[in-house]
């Protein structure tokens, strides 16, 4: 058995876990603010639609979304947020809205556990 002094930097990654987990906080304009690495974050023309990319399949774990902005200082951001699985196995699709219920892009914040 190892010692945390002679496990290497990043040594253990999300990937290596037998429960990993992921994460992305992404701008409204689909900029990664921080996330695990390799994650990339695409946006459709309709500007509300996110698509989240893992560096390895997602499609067995769990997804939980807020709204929220990634920088301190920042003012709340009101919205609803919605999380399914994407077309990809590595992929999850985020859906922002206004607090009325029509489309709006927000910024947010994801957790996949597996």
């Amino acid at each position: 058995m190892k010692t945390t002094a002679q496990i290497a930097n990043k040594a253990v990654t999300p990937a290596k876990l037998s429960n990993p987990s992921y994460f992305a906080v992404v701008t409204a304009a689909a900029v990664v603010q921080r996330a695990t690495t390799g994650v990339n974050v695409t946006a459709t023309s309709v500007g509300n639609v996110f698509t989240v990319t893992f560096p390895t399949s997602v499609s067995g774990c769990a997804y939980a979304a807020s709204i929220g902005e990634g920088t301190s200082g920042q003012p709340a951001v009101a919205g609803e947020v919605n999380v399914a699985p994407g077309a990809a196995a590595a992929q999850v699709v985020v859906t922002t809205f206004n607090s009325n219920g029509t489309d709006g892009a927000k910024p947010f914040h994801l957790l996949v556990q597996c």
